[in-house]
């Protein structure tokens, strides 16, 4: 996962240091949302942007689990698979994602608390690119 795309001028920003925040949990995982949430919000704290509710342009956080189950009907692990986004509103109220950059991975592990803590790491770890991404599209 690369930082280094041409900042895409959409994310330019007058007030860059607030920025909305989405995040979606498709199907259940072995690590909450809460927690999810808080790390994502820590990245942002720390990067020095307020979560806010504008939609004119937001990060967009959608991750779902599922078992990975063998052929005798016992579990062996997990998979998580999450994808993150640049979206926007449009003047019609239709929320849009933009292609480019994604910031999505695909994850596969045992369903164990250690794996938990990687895997919502994960998820902030590639919430951090995006803030890089986004940061210095406004601050070069």
């Amino acid at each position: 996962m690369s930082t280094s795309l041409s900042a895409a001028p959409w994310m330019q920003r007058e007030n860059y240091r607030e920025l909305g925040l989405f995040l979606h949990e498709r199907s259940p995982c072995h690590f909450s949302k809460d927690e999810v949430r808080r790390k994502i919000e820590g990245e942002l704290v720390r990067a020095s942007v307020k979560v806010n509710l504008h939609t004119d342009l937001h990060i967009d956080v959608v991750y779902s689990c599922a078992d990975q189950v063998s052929v005798s009907d016992r579990v062996t692990g997990i998979s998580v698979a999450y994808d993150i986004r640049f979206g926007t509103r449009l003047e019609d109220g239709t929320f849009v994602l933009y292609d480019a950059p994604s910031y999505g991975r695909l994850f596969t592990g045992p369903k164990n608390a250690e794996s938990a803590r990687y895997f919502s790491n994960q998820l902030a770890t590639s919430v951090s690119y995006a803030l890089t991404d986004y940061l210095k599209a406004n601050l070069e």
